[in-house]
């Protein structure tokens, strides 16, 4: 990675500048001017440093998030969600019956953090705070209603909600037959940038004809987040936490009713 030139051109001449100074040419030894320029390399090394983390955060960018269900490896869980970002493994958690109740761990596969969403309260909760490994809160999910899920920063910002798109009539008589939506609208600053939605799984063909929509039936589908934009590695986190509780509570709890 190339450095900017004003950077490459300061560290050249504060670099000749020191080796030239009379006073550090006369009084310093070579041990002492060594340990100088040093100090000056490790300045460099920290901003290729600094450079290099903040390149690392711009390339993990998130156009998909696909929830892929799996039988969980011991009887700890009852289910566990392998989150595929882009298609690719990304973060892996455990469910337990009683998800309203008990925290879960979202675990991320990449960078080998984890990070927890727990409830604020155990009975009649409606808010769930994300937290890093070292207790660091990452943001908090708010239940609106039955079927509306917000997503706030660390600052107590909105950054989008998850909504039911139908229309007020048609979404209280499904409900009422035990219906649930099989999509959710991604809305933020009044604008929907993305949608979530039961999806094929690749290399599965989209039904067309009458038979292939009934074969369509059976095959196996994923809730699936598609975006717009691309969104941060951070981002990602509030939106699979906002997902599952939507997925686990609303849709589930449709289900049941």
């Amino acid at each position: 990675m190339s450095r900017p030139f004003w950077f490459n051109w300061t560290f050249f001449l504060l670099t000749r500048e020191i080796v030239s100074w009379p006073y550090l040419r006369f009084h310093l030894n070579s041990h002492q001017l060594a340990e100088i320029c040093g100090r000056i390399l490790t300045v460099e090394t920290a901003y290729e440093s600094l450079v290099l983390r903040g390149s690392d955060a711009i390339v993990m960018q998130i156009n998909s998030l696909r929830f892929v269900q799996a039988s969980p490896p011991d009887g700890n869980a009852d289910k566990q969600y392998s989150v595929l970002a882009n298609e690719e493994e990304f973060v892996r958690c455990d469910l337990s019956r009683r998800t309203i109740a008990k925290p879960i761990a979202l675990v991320n596969l990449m960078d080998k953090t984890t990070r927890t969403l727990s409830p604020e309260k155990k009975f009649l909760n409606k808010r769930w705070h994300l937290t890093e490994s070292e207790e660091h809160d990452s943001g908090m999910v708010v239940a609106d209603g039955a079927s509306a899920w917000l997503a706030f920063d660390a600052s107590a910002n909105e950054l989008f909600r998850l909504v039911d798109p139908r229309k007020w009539t048609a979404k209280t008589v499904e409900t009422a037959l035990g219906s649930w939506a099989d999509s959710y609208a991604v809305v933020s600053q009044d604008r929907c940038v993305g949608v979530v939605r039961r999806a094929l799984r690749p290399g599965e063909e989209e039904a067309g004809t009458r038979l292939q929509k009934l074969r369509g039936l059976l095959k196996p589908r994923d809730w699936k987040l598609e975006l717009e934009a691309p969104v941060s590695d951070e981002a990602a986190h509030l939106m699979i936490a906002s997902i599952l509780l939507l997925v686990e509570i609303t849709v589930r709890g449709a289900r049941a009713g």
